[in-house]
């Protein structure tokens, strides 16, 4: 994200981060604090104003299990890239244990230099509690195997089960049209993904993206794998959940799309377009008219991401089909 300074920019995160509920506070490398909102001062249990915390560092505010070993902020700027983490624990000033989820977005400056982070929190204190306790609960069932039958779209669900119950082991789906796929959990983290119909092989999350639409089928666990998997899907399970999920819902609220069907570049993407890396990626990759199935089988990408490209590429007249 570019990030000027300027007090129209600054203008307009106050006004935003004001509106959310959520903690979202600005940090620069040497960890000083240069903006938050009420929200945060309200989790971070301070008052920013005070002499006592107007100058203090980001880590003394919040003490999260992370900001010495392994700070967010570093990864973003380091990465220059957003950086995304699950259920991490912590201290506030006030000695009041948080749990949040964390998104950190690196700020540049105008030469494209990272010089800080905007990082927004999710308290999910509540949340983390009450797994923590279900968790204790279903430990003494950890044993039993699960089987069902898929329907009316009920896959997140069943992923959502194995997660609490923080099963490891491999999670079997069988597809009415005899497609198989096959996930792999440890600790009730999803760390795999194969899904094979016929002859052909596909991995991680674009065998995760396919999985959690089915309507009809099988699921089947058990602790030992039939097969293992050549690529690991890495990150928060919650996030690789919540993403497909999103993606498959603004998906549903547009046109269907024959797979059958070809598309073609009508002009090159300018900066003013404003795309993202997947519908540049497709961009790159329509050197020549494919058809909307070949452009996702040849994709590392899940399906419905590539599809919502399409469907944006269309709008801004960069491609027709």
């Amino acid at each position: 994200m570019r990030f000027d300074g300027s007090e129209a920019q600054l203008s307009m995160l106050r006004e935003i981060a004001e509106s959310l509920s959520d903690p979202v506070f600005l940090v620069d490398k040497a960890f000083n604090v240069w903006y938050s909102n009420r929200a945060f001062e309200q989790a971070a249990g301070v008052r920013m104003s005070s002499k006592r915390y107007k100058d203090a560092p980001c880590y003394e505010l919040l003490g999260l299990s992370i900001c010495k070993s392994n700070c967010v902020m570093k990864q973003a700027t380091s990465a220059q890239k957003n950086i995304r983490l699950a259920e991490i624990a912590g201290l506030n000033a006030g000695g009041e244990k948080k749990n949040f989820h964390i998104n950190a977005i690196p700020l540049e400056n105008a030469q494209g230099n990272a010089f800080g982070a905007l990082i927004f929190l999710r308290d999910v204190t509540a949340e983390t509690e009450v797994h923590e306790k279900y968790k204790q609960l279903v430990t003494k069932n950890s044993h039993i195997a699960l089987s069902g039958a898929i329907e009316s779209g009920n896959v997140v669900d069943v992923l959502q089960l194995f997660m609490f119950l923080q099963k490891t082991g491999e999670l079997m789906l069988k597809h009415t049209e005899g497609i198989v796929g096959h996930l792999f959990f440890e600790n009730g983290r999803i760390v795999g993904a194969v899904l094979l119909d016929g002859g052909t092989r596909v991995e991680a999350e674009k065998a995760f993206d396919r999985m959690i639409g089915w309507q009809s089928g099988t699921f089947s666990f058990r602790r030992e794998r039939t097969i293992e998997p050549a690529i690991a899907i890495a990150g928060s399970t919650d996030f690789l959940l919540m993403d497909a999920v999103r993606e498959r819902d603004e998906l549903g609220a547009r046109p269907p799309i024959d797979r059958s069907v070809t598309v073609r570049l009508v002009r090159a993407p300018t900066a003013e377009d404003e795309l993202g890396p997947v519908p540049l990626k497709l961009c790159d990759a329509l050197v020549a008219p494919a058809t909307i199935g070949a452009l996702l089988a040849g994709s590392l990408e899940s399906d419905a991401r590539l599809l919502n490209a399409l469907h944006l590429l269309k709008e801004k007249g960069i491609v027709a089909f």
